[in-house]
């Protein structure tokens, strides 16, 4: 059985990279998206290979996460990259060629974040047991969303026998997979994606009269925004709602959507917004309202619009760096609308920045907001409460900054990529050391 011998320090220690020998780390998505389980994946295996770990990750081709990985395939350290569409008719094909990648590679750790990915990966590591009589000595299933599994007997196989540990981001999603597969607490673990904070964070006054310029507004322009993939289940209909319930109270501001999303779903939402829409800066009309896809693109700076826009709703797009608006904003609103939301990274990377957050009362949000103390919730799928929790937080500056000074210390001390990498080779180092008894893992 092919294993990774660790020093006693490795697992007694201090939680410092330091004590740790370098490990094959292998990641596997059949997902082709841009959002937070990509950037899990690709900041974590940044982190661990900043700390000396190799890196392997397989994911379907032409994909952002296939690009950036590759262009990570170069230097003293190369990760390696192995395309794999992970398509359901090449199943077979697929599950022998991890096989073979397993002989080659030998990896410590195999982390399966997918659904097909997961099927093919953690089957192929089985049947490498068996085959080759040597076993990837720790295997992961991440589970990044919350959506209910069925107790079929797959699933308690895939949970329950074949990975040896299910990592989730909430501890919502935690309790239910032990309570419906029958699972043992310390085989499931609750692991909230890191950010990556800023050095320095943009100066708020300053990023505010930015934005505004941009869009062409007056410099006393104040601004509610949503960062995120803009999709019904995070409820951007909920926020335009609740904007427009509001709007002639709140004279000064505006409600900045920051994302991309399905062209038909972003067309509905500039149906709802009665006229008040504008994309990247450049007011909407009719003539946008063709069958032609609404592309949202480009940057802060490359916005030119016309002085003194009256639109009072913006739709700007995906940006790489969401920093300058979350410092920008004097709230940021995530209004998930099912109960299937983890522990969102946009929320998290909004109170770092000392933007009060505001959520609604579902998923994983509850966990990190304490609502009056790091944040405020409301109903979920209840703009008219959304409407009420915006008013008594833009009304009430001293409000704002307890919620967020409280948000700060708890995110940089709790959710930061540093403690995520620290906590999760502390779990590989207890399986890799078969030292699995007493408590839950990493608890």
């Amino acid at each position: 059985m092919h294993k990774t011998h660790l020093p006693p320090s490795a697992v007694t220690a201090a939680l410092s990279p330091h004590y740790y020998p370098p490990l094959t780390i292998m990641h596997t998505t059949c997902h082709s998206a841009w959002g937070g389980l990509e950037r899990r994946i690709f900041n974590e295996a940044c982190w661990m290979a900043k700390h000396g770990h190799r890196i392997i990750i397989a994911a379907p081709p032409n994909t952002p996460l296939a690009e950036k990985v590759q262009k990570k395939c170069f230097g003293p350290n190369p990760w390696q990259y192995l395309p794999i569409k992970f398509i359901n008719k090449s199943m077979v094909k697929d599950f022998f060629m991890f096989i073979n990648h397993y002989k080659k590679i030998r990896p410590d750790i195999l982390n399966t974040h997918g659904n097909i990915d997961s099927k093919v990966a953690l089957s192929a590591a089985k049947a490498f047991l068996f085959m080759e009589k040597r076993e990837i000595p720790c295997k992961i299933l991440s589970r990044h969303i919350s959506a209910h599994v069925k107790p079929t007997w797959y699933n308690k196989m895939l949970y329950g026998t074949l990975c040896d540990h299910v990592f989730t981001t909430a501890d919502y999603t935690t309790q239910h997979l032990i309570s419906t597969l029958n699972l043992t607490p310390r085989k499931v673990l609750t692991m909230p994606s890191g950010i990556t904070p800023m050095d320095h964070l943009p100066d708020r006054k300053i990023a505010r009269e930015k934005l505004a310029s941009d869009l062409g507004l007056a410099q006393d322009s104040h601004f509610i925004g949503f960062v995120g993939r803009v999709s019904p289940d995070k409820g951007v209909g909920d926020i335009i709602r609740a904007f427009l319930n509001i709007k002639e109270k709140l004279p000064h501001h505006h409600l900045v959507i920051v994302g991309d999303g399905e062209t038909d779903y972003i067309a509905s939402l500039i149906e709802q917004a009665e006229g008040e829409v504008t994309l990247n800066g450049t007011p909407h009309t009719e003539t946008m309202r063709s069958p032609q896809p609404v592309k949202i693109s480009g940057s802060m700076e490359a916005i030119n619009p016309p002085d003194q826009c009256q639109q009072r709703i913006h739709f700007m797009g995906f940006r790489e760096n969401v920093w300058p608006y979350l410092a920008a904003f004097d709230c940021n609103v995530l209004a998930s609308a099912t109960q299937f939301e983890g522990i969102s990274q946009a929320l998290l990377e909004s109170m770092f920045a000392k933007c009060p957050a505001i959520a609604s009362n579902s998923g994983g949000s509850p966990e990190i907001i304490t609502h009056g103390q790091t944040g405020l919730l409301f109903i979920q799928n209840d703009p008219a409460d959304l409407s009420r929790q915006l008013l008594t937080l833009l009304h009430s500056a001293n409000l704002g900054k307890n919620l967020a000074d409280n948000a700060f210390s708890q995110v940089k001390t709790r959710h930061t990529l540093d403690a995520m990498g620290h906590r999760t080779l502390k779990i590989y180092a207890k399986r890799l050391s078969n030292d699995l008894s007493g408590h839950p893992l990493g608890r």
